[in-house]
């Protein structure tokens, strides 16, 4: 499991966040969340998803599986960490990143449009 915790640690430093800050958002203490990095302990499923969504990745990046994964499979892990990270934003950060994903599409799609509500 030493490199479950590597992967802890790399991604929370890639987020610019302390071992002590995803421990905290994730509901552990920082002792637990420390056993899981050192590779001293495993979570178990519904703390490995909590950890994940706070580090925004899927279980399977931080368990280091599928790195040949089809489109279909990178597609839906892209929607994932998109909906775990909106799912973190306050309202108004939330619409910000409804304006900046419509001026993606309209971009890429413009003559299809977009319906505004």
């Amino acid at each position: 499991m030493k490199e479950f915790g590597k992967h802890l640690r790399d991604r929370a430093r890639a987020l610019g966040m302390t071992d002590a800050d995803v421990a905290r958002q994730a509901g552990l203490s920082e002792p637990r969340y420390g056993h899981y990095v050192r590779g001293a302990r495993e979570p178990n499923l519904e703390l490995l998803c909590k950890i994940s969504r706070v580090l925004g990745v899927s279980p399977n990046d931080l368990l280091g599986f599928e790195k040949n994964q089809s489109d279909d499979e990178t597609r839906n892990q892209q929607i994932w960490r998109i909906n775990t990270a909106l799912n973190s934003l306050s309202l108004k950060d939330l619409e910000l990143s409804v304006l900046l994903i419509e001026a993606v599409l309209k971009s890429r799609l413009p003559d299809k449009g977009i319906s505004e509500k």
